[in-house]
């Protein structure tokens, strides 16, 4: 059997079309533990299944967060746990950490082109 994350509430999820990849990060694990876990989910070259794989943890735990893709970049924002923005490269399964002048919780965000409207 392989394995899948753990129940989790106020975690985000974002499709990375570059790769046909769903990608979930964070949120609330048992117990309020606040986690930093980075999963995909793949549909098998059959079409009729998906598979989990365990991704690169970020250095940053938080939920309540948002989180959209801009190419093969992640873009995590605000959430309750931390005050940074995170990128996770899909590409390369690799997190890096930028500064945020504001943090928020329970927000919205989307993108057009390639910008990041919070």
């Amino acid at each position: 059997m392989t394995e899948k994350p753990s129940p989790r509430a106020f975690h985000s999820s974002a499709l990375c079309q570059e790769r046909d990849t769903v990608y979930f990060f964070g949120g609330r694990g048992k117990g309020d533990e606040i986690l930093s876990e980075t999963w995909s989910l793949t549909k098998n070259s059959d079409g009729r299944l998906w598979s989990w794989s365990r991704k690169a943890d970020s250095d940053q735990k938080r939920y309540q967060h948002t989180a959209d893709f801009i190419d093969n970049e992640m873009i995590v924002f605000g959430g309750r746990g931390n005050t940074n923005f995170s990128i996770f490269n899909a590409k390369t399964n690799a997190w890096t950490e930028e500064t945020t002048p504001e943090n928020r919780s329970r927000h919205a965000s989307w993108v057009v082109g390639r910008s990041l409207f919070v």
